[in-house]
């Protein structure tokens, strides 16, 4: 399955997006902007570099540019909204 992303507001310097992870869903990244991270629904287990956390609803994560090594992996229970605003 993959994760639905719905732009919610954009402008040259900041973008808003809804993400619908499923359940159980694992996926690596890379920060290439700032991004500020909210959950709507669900939860997620996160690995930021060599940092191992827990995202659950009403938690949220400030990612800065550049970050590196990146992995999460959503609920096996129920699918995870994320309201994530990146800063150019």
């Amino acid at each position: 399955m993959k994760e639905k992303v719905r732009t919610i507001y954009k402008s040259k310097r900041v973008t808003i997006k809804e993400i619908i992870s499923p359940k159980n869903f694992n996926h690596s990244f890379s920060q290439n902007v700032d991004e500020y991270v909210y959950v709507l629904k669900g939860s997620a287990n996160l690995q930021i570099g060599k940092k191992k956390l827990a995202l659950k609803k009403g938690e949220s994560l400030f990612l800065k540019k550049g970050t590196r090594n990146n992995k999460f992996k959503t609920s096996d229970k129920e699918e995870t909204i994320w309201l994530a605003t990146y800063f150019r």
